[in-house]
């Protein structure tokens, strides 16, 4: 008890904790800028294709810049989601970087307000990928939120994430986000869990459910990675060890494996 009252401050200083504001996220995308001219490309499909081209952490950098040109070029709702989508791209890039936990925190929250923009530019017909990507973005600044509001921002993140699956029971985004937000849930420290009480109930079921089903539609490393960290927290170890080594030892074949690779290599030395 003399131990829990002792770190009582910390946790009160945990929960005054914010999110980057506005002026914030503006400044750090004005250095975020690159001082050579470029063209923007034309259309979302352009992107994507650039995006989707050979995997390589150049070639999701550029895509990431390419994105949020394109996006700052008006209110197409197609395109401010896919500036959020970038900023998380960002966001695998810094981490394997082993960037600062602010700059990964800036890169998160900037690409919660592309996509919140998104969202009130969709109006009434929001489509199922941006509803997804608004899901995955919010999931990406729990931390952030102060400590007392977390489980709330849970509930949040899983009924944005249950909107884009009743919309498309198969989008990625959103299952990734759901089986995420389960894992973290089942997964938190003891004293955590004394802050969300309010928090959805953990089901690490359903998440080994939704992940398997990413990684089957898209056998990418992250999807992976996902789907190992379940299996591990479900005890079965070494069907994790085996899905991860497997994943592992492909050629990178998506936009972020490139970013993520750094981070599964080194997951698999800790099992080892």
């Amino acid at each position: 008890m003399k131990r829990f009252l002792a770190m009582l401050p910390l946790f009160a200083l945990a929960a005054c904790s914010s999110p980057p504001g506005v002026e914030e996220v503006e400044t750090w995308r004005g250095q975020q800028r690159l001082d050579t001219p470029r063209e923007p490309l034309a259309t979302v499909a352009a992107l994507d294709s650039l995006r989707a081209g050979a995997p390589s952490r150049a070639t999701l950098a550029q895509a990431r810049q390419a994105a949020v040109d394109l996006a700052e070029t008006g209110e197409d709702p197609e395109a401010l989601w896919r500036a959020a989508r970038a900023e998380a791209d960002l966001v695998a890039l810094l981490q394997a970087d082993g960037a600062p936990r602010e700059e990964r925190d800036l890169a998160s929250a900037s690409g919660l307000d592309w996509v919140e923009r998104a969202r009130e530019a969709a109006g009434e017909a929001p489509s199922p990928a941006l509803l997804g990507q608004l899901a995955w973005s919010l999931g990406g600044v729990t931390h952030l939120q102060p400590m007392f509001d977390r489980d709330d921002w849970a509930v949040k993140v899983q009924f944005a994430a249950e909107a884009a699956l009743a919309a498309d029971p198969g989008e990625l985004a959103a299952q990734a986000t759901l089986a995420t937000l389960h894992l973290r849930l089942a997964t938190l420290p003891w004293i955590a869990k004394l802050f969300a009480s309010g928090a959805p109930e953990a089901d690490l079921a359903l998440a080994e459910r939704l992940a398997r089903a990413c990684h089957e539609a898209r056998p990418s490393l992250e999807h992976a990675l996902l789907l190992a960290k379940v299996l591990a927290a479900r005890e079965q170890e070494a069907k994790a060890k085996a899905l991860l080594q497997e994943a592992v030892a492909r050629p990178d074949r998506f936009p972020r494996d490139p970013a993520l690779r750094p981070g599964a290599e080194a997951l698999l030395e800790s099992w080892d």
